[in-house]
């Protein structure tokens, strides 16, 4: 059961960032620098 919610906050730090960044029109440039510094 907590594999279910690793899971899920897995795929939310991943999607949304993505959605955030279609809303916002923010370039693909900026959204790889932004992965860089969560890694």
């Amino acid at each position: 059961m907590q594999t279910l919610y690793v899971g899920i906050a897995f795929s939310t730090m991943v999607i949304l960032p993505l959605l955030v960044a279609k809303w916002s029109g923010t370039r693909n440039e900026d959204f790889r620098d932004f992965m860089r510094k969560v890694e």
